[in-house]
């Protein structure tokens, strides 16, 4: 099936849960003016016939493409999807899809919605490469979808863990491993842990964060029974030292500077490896994507601070990160004192070989468009600033 919407209900055979999701399916299909979910249902529809993808509602998540047509290989790896929140709730794909698009190509969008058929304030959308997930982060992270509306993008904790309590203490991993297999779907192995002499727990890894979250949605609204017992599941907690272990805080300079004048400046630095920058009043994190390119550019800075060619500190981040059950950073929540994107950010620079000292400064309330050039720091854009990135790539560092 290609360019379509299909509407489907899935899970246990549990009554209610089965008309809920149905109430909730059929809330599309209500009648009302081109605005209304009428008109929306028929931009879905538009949208599946004009990039001829695949547009699935399953229970709680509907998904576009996944795989787009005519992919051909496996699935994109991890490290392809980003997590996108602060997400107005009338919001629908037709609406995103091209926002998003202006990055790469989509591989899959996953809408997460609740029993009305509305969002429920954020969704995932996987490219089909890494670089393409970065461009989405870099362009899109801030970017105004509607008037004072600003959403926030990321790289997905790509989740695909759930924790169940509750076991008896002589569980197996392959007796757990069965009786999942008649439930759900998509199930990679099982680790079992003992807790005391009668109990016991488990982590349950999935193939993707997609099965892990229809596993959850089958398996949670219901009184699961597993090995005898009634047992609890929930997400299990993502850790984020690798995060820490791959990202600088940037300090010591003064209000005015773009977030991409200081994104450049580190991806010549660590050769365009810089997975995000997120400005803050007085500091700036910088995320890249491995440790070692994190080193490159940590050595780098250093070097040129020491020179005083860079008016800046550096030195590696230890964050600390408010998240939902889901492992998700909530920082771009509307009530987060993280969640505006206009806090923009200064450096002084010596450019090396002669070059002069350029105060990279620009007007405070800037807001990044989606891949708009015409929105950038000037600065960043003239010649002093190229021939500055050029003489940094020539110290070799």
């Amino acid at each position: 099936m290609s360019g379509a919407l299909k509407i489907e209900t899935r899970g246990q055979d549990d009554q209610d849960l089965s008309r809920r999701h149905v109430w909730g399916a059929c809330a599309l299909l209500r009648s009302g003016n081109s605005s209304g979910w009428k008109g929306k249902l028929e931009a879905l529809n538009e949208l599946a016939s004009s990039r001829n993808y695949t547009i699935q509602q399953i229970n709680g998540q509907r998904t576009y493409g996944g795989p787009p047509p005519e992919w051909i290989g496996p699935p994109p790896p991890r490290g392809c999807e980003v997590f996108v929140g602060n997400v107005p709730r009338d919001v629908f794909e037709d609406e995103v899809v091209p926002i998003f698009e202006s990055a790469g190509k989509i591989y899959e969008l996953r809408m997460m919605l609740d029993f009305s058929g509305t969002n429920r304030g954020y969704f995932f959308v996987r490219y089909s490469c890494r670089e393409e997930a970065v461009k989405a982060i870099r362009c899109l992270d801030g970017y105004e979808i509607r008037p004072g509306k600003y959403i926030g993008v990321k790289v997905s904790a790509d989740n695909r863990k759930l924790f169940v309590s509750g076991l008896p203490s002589n569980v197996s991993s392959d007796s757990i491993m069965s009786e999942l297999d008649q439930i759900i779907v998509g199930v990679l192995g099982v680790k079992v842990f003992p807790i005391s002499e009668s109990k016991a727990c488990c982590i349950v890894e999935f193939e993707t964060h997609k099965a892990a979250a229809q596993a959850r949605r089958t398996l949670v609204p219901q009184k699961q029974i597993i090995a005898g017992n009634v047992v609890q599941i929930e997400w299990a907690k993502v850790q984020h030292q690798d995060d820490e272990e791959r990202s600088l805080i940037v300090k010591k300079f003064s209000p005015g500077l773009y977030r991409d004048t200081l994104w450049r400046l580190f991806s010549t630095f660590s050769k365009g490896s810089v997975e995000g920058v997120k400005m803050f009043r007085t500091v700036a994190i910088v995320s890249f994507s491995t440790k070692a390119e994190a080193e490159r550019a940590l050595r780098a800075a250093n070097t040129l601070i020491s020179r005083g060619t860079l008016t800046l500190e550096v030195s590696w981040a230890k964050t600390k990160r408010a998240s939902n059950s889901s492992g998700e950073d909530l920082s771009d929540r509307e009530d987060s004192p993280f969640a505006s994107r206009k806090h923009l950010d200064p450096i002084s620079l010596e450019g090396a070989s002669g070059l002069h000292t350029w105060a990279l400064a620009s007007s405070v309330n800037h807001t990044r468009g989606a891949l708009d050039e015409e929105n950038d720091d000037p600065l960043t854009r003239s010649p002093n600033f190229e021939e500055l990135l050029s003489a940094i790539e020539r110290l070799h560092i």
